[in-house]
């Protein structure tokens, strides 16, 4: 059985580059903690 990759992984993908976490914030309607433990895999 594998592992799944880490929604946040996907997620970083997706982000355009250079796009402030300020801007991905706004355009996701998540806080900055929710973003932030979802890109680095606490969440």
């Amino acid at each position: 059985m594998h592992n799944p990759v880490h929604p946040g992984e996907v997620l970083r993908e997706y982000l355009p580059e250079g796009m402030s976490i300020t801007e991905a914030v706004d355009r996701l309607g998540v806080s900055r903690q929710t973003l932030s433990a979802l890109l680095n895999g606490r969440a």
